[in-house]
């Protein structure tokens, strides 16, 4: 298991910044996103989130392993 912290990225939905694991699934930890008065938390447990998560998990693996190119 990996630890990650994305501290920016742009995305379909929007900017965020997260941290957490990756395994052989993406294990997010934290999640925020850029609202119009900085950042803001997403709850974990909340169902929009998580849908909103598994919406951008591919863009979040993209960015990760782009990071981890020799």
């Amino acid at each position: 298991m990996t630890a990650f912290h994305i501290s920016r990225i742009h995305t379909s939905k929007g900017i965020f910044r997260l941290s957490g694991h990756e395994a052989q699934t993406l294990e997010i930890s934290a999640i925020e996103f850029m609202g119009t008065d900085g950042w803001v938390a997403l709850n974990l447990n909340d169902e929009n989130s998580r849908q909103l998560i598994i919406s951008l998990e591919q863009e979040f693996l993209i960015h990760l392993r782009s990071q981890h190119t020799d």
